[in-house]
């Protein structure tokens, strides 16, 4: 499955259930290697995506950089791709 695909999916299963699905861009202000979108839902529940080709991918050192910073400060940060995008919807909508 190509990513656009599971990305696509996966947006509009949690819009559908009520979530604002923010996709971050460099151009809005947003660092590199800032994850790609930000999800945010009901009873203040937020997680940020880094989303990927397949589990193989190669991540950019400021990838890494964020995803510990923001770990760091409690938030939760997930590496979806096609073979385990449905590990946040099992989570955050059963």
């Amino acid at each position: 499955m190509l990513e656009r695909n599971f990305k696509k999916r996966v947006q509009k299963t949690f819009r559908d259930a009520g979530w604002i699905v923010i996709q971050l861009q460099i151009i809005s202000g947003i660092s590199m290697g800032f994850p790609d979108t930000l999800f945010i839902g009901p009873k203040a529940k937020i997680f940020f995506v880094e989303w990927k080709k397949s589990d193989k991918a190669k991540f950019q050192p400021l990838q890494k950089y964020w995803h510990k910073k923001l770990r760091d400060m409690g938030h939760q940060v997930y590496v979806i791709y096609p073979e385990n995008y449905l590990i946040i919807q099992e989570k955050y909508l059963s």
